[in-house]
């Protein structure tokens, strides 16, 4: 960046009154988003606003963000970028300093960011998605006659959450008979990835529209056998810690209150724990040992050190 700030006080990448076709075919060849004008991001989101209605700001994407989405419009090629990617307005990094080529491809410094963190949960997935489906419906907007989005909506974006958020996917819960088991957020979300991967891959090799080539995917059979019904599988049949729910606790012989239907002090401590979850919420196996009388394993331990009851930094027993 020094070495960019650099020629950017000599003049020497460019000069006042580069034309535009060439500043485009720079960016092209640099793989840069265009920029949009600030009067364009200004008059895109009073447009949406006068369709739909205000947004918060934590719902309206960055500039930076839709830069890319028109990119990939304008040569065709749409890409399924990272969660982290997918910012809001209120989510630029105003200590970051990227390069920015104005219209006439005179190149500046300019604050901004590129990154947020990854959804730790459904309501920062939905967010995402949100940006997501704002950016493409501003676009949309902006460019009613390109057939890629014609068919972008909000029920369109209503139904994908539901599909990943629900009993589809993350909602999914099997029976008690087979013990409770809650897929990995890990693995929602890279099931999510590989839905706007594929999604994209159909719009490029078979001409669908956005609309259709996202039902499409997240309809697709093998799109989930291979990125979320199989790897659920196999996260299913490793080693298991004591399930609370289905066996009992492990007592010592001879131990007051080890015997009887639940009086006595271990007795009361073995229902109370009967009553948790072996599992935290992203999935991960709770060690029972920490819960019971502590685990001399500590850091060491492969399962969770987490309350079975509330998920707190504490054992149930305290």
């Amino acid at each position: 960046m020094g070495e960019l700030a650099n020629k950017l006080a000599k003049g020497e990448l460019y000069e006042n009154g580069v034309g535009t076709a060439e500043a485009e075919a720079t960016h092209e060849v640099r793989d840069i988003a265009f920029p949009i004008p600030s009067t364009d991001y200004i008059s895109m989101r009073q447009a949406f606003a006068a369709k739909f209605g205000e947004l918060e700001d934590k719902h309206i994407p960055a500039n930076e963000f839709i830069e890319k989405k028109l990119g990939e419009l304008e040569s065709g090629e749409f890409r399924a970028e990272p969660l982290t990617e997918i910012i809001s307005r209120d989510e630029v990094d105003p200590d970051t300093l990227l390069p920015h080529w104005d219209a006439k491809g005179t190149l500046s410094l300019k604050k901004g960011g590129s990154k947020t963190a990854m959804p730790s949960g459904p309501e920062q997935l939905r967010l995402r998605l949100t940006v997501l489906q704002n950016t493409l419906i501003m676009i949309q907007v902006k460019h009613p006659g390109r057939r890629e989005l014609e068919d972008v909506n909000f029920a369109l974006f209503e139904k994908y959450k539901e599909h990943v958020l629900g009993d589809y996917c993350y909602g999914l819960r099997s029976s008690e008979d087979s013990g409770s088991l809650v897929p990995p957020w890990s693995l929602v979300l890279s099931y999510e990835h590989a839905i706007r991967k594929h999604a994209y891959k159909v719009m490029a090799t078979a001409g669908y529209s956005f609309g259709a080539a996202l039902v499409h995917a997240y309809k697709e059979p093998s799109v989930k056998e291979r990125n979320f019904t199989t790897p659920l599988a196999l996260h299913a049949k490793r080693p298991q810690p004591w399930n609370a729910n289905t066996e009992q606790p492990p007592t010592k012989k001879g131990r007051k209150g080890a015997k009887g239907n639940g009086k006595g002090k271990d007795g009361k401590g073995a229902k109370k724990l009967k009553e948790g979850s072996d599992r935290t919420p992203d999935g991960k196996p709770i060690c029972f040992r920490y819960n019971a009388k502590g685990c001399k394993n500590g850091a060491k331990c492969h399962f969770a050190h987490v309350c079975m009851l509330c998920f707190g930094k504490h054992p149930a027993s305290q």
